[in-house]
This record gives structure tokens, C-alpha cells and sequence, in this order.
């Protein structure tokens, strides 16, 4: 019998963070930079408008997940993130992980609150108080929605 650890239990309560790593280099265009050159952290400070104190922990937390390369302070895609997370080759598959950090990501910050009240935590939180169709004409409020 081996002996008890909180190793998973830590990586799966902690997961988040390699995730939100992760979909914020692709909403920053991180990998389709890199598709396009190696760089060095000045150049990637520059050419995605990152700030100082966060760019290096940033890319070097994209290296230990290993999303990224680096070779003598030179950030590249791995051969991964350049086949599915470059936004000009026809197999990017950034688009549902751009969709799941701009629509979903935040609905989970408010798991415990839907499980207590059982109110929705999605698009439709809120919707009876707003249509939720602005594009369609609005004649005696939003109806069934």
C-alpha cells in the first residue's frame, strides 16, 4: 500500500491556473506570434503588449507546461501549439478555447453559488431582466426568453 499523498488533490483544486495560462496566450496571440519567428522576451514584451513584471513569469510558465520552448532566452512554439494554436493554419483549434475563456471560464468562478441556489450561472443569468435578442424587435418585452 503506498502511502497517502495530496499530490492529485492539489493538481486538480490548482488546475486552473495551468488553464487560464493557457487561454490567455491564445486570446494574446502568443503562439501565432511565435508561428511567425522565434523571439526573444523583449520582442514578445513589444509585440503583444505585455507588461515587464509579468512577461517572463508569463512565457517561462507557458515553458513548464510545456506550450512553449525556450533555447538560450529564445521562446518557441512547440510543434503542438504550432500545428492547433496557430490563428493562419486551417488546423488551429484556438477558437473554442478563445470561446471557452471570453463565454465559460468566468460561469465557473460561480459553481458554488449555482449549487447553493440553483439559479443559472451562464448567458442566461439575468435574462428577465434583459432581452437577450437585441437584434430582433422588441414588441411587449422579451417573451419566453
Amino acid at each position: 500500500m503506498s502511502a497517502a499523498t495530496p499530490e492529485h488533490i492539489m493538481q486538480v483544486g490548482l488546475g486552473f491556473w495551468a488553464s487560464k495560462t493557457l487561454l490567455s496566450a491564445v486570446e494574446l496571440g502568443v503562439f501565432s506570434t511565435l508561428a511567425n519567428a522565434p523571439a526573444d522576451l523583449p520582442t514578445l514584451q513589444r509585440k503583444l503588449a505585455l507588461h515587464q513584471r509579468s512577461a517572463r513569469d508569463f512565457l517561462d510558465a507557458l515553458v513548464a507546461l510545456k506550450l512553449l520552448e525556450r533555447e538560450n532566452g529564445i521562446y518557441s512554439n512547440t510543434v503542438d501549439t504550432d500545428l492547433f494554436l496557430d490563428r493562419a493554419k486551417a488546423s488551429y483549434i484556438g477558437g473554442m478555447l478563445e470561446m471557452a475563456n471570453a463565454r465559460l471560464y468566468g460561469f465557473w468562478g460561480s459553481l458554488t453559488e449555482a449549487l447553493r441556489t440553483g439559479e443559472m450561472q451562464n448567458e442566461g443569468k439575468g435574462a428577465e431582466k434583459t432581452c437577450l435578442r437585441p437584434c430582433m424587435p422588441i414588441r411587449s418585452g422579451c417573451g419566453d426568453l
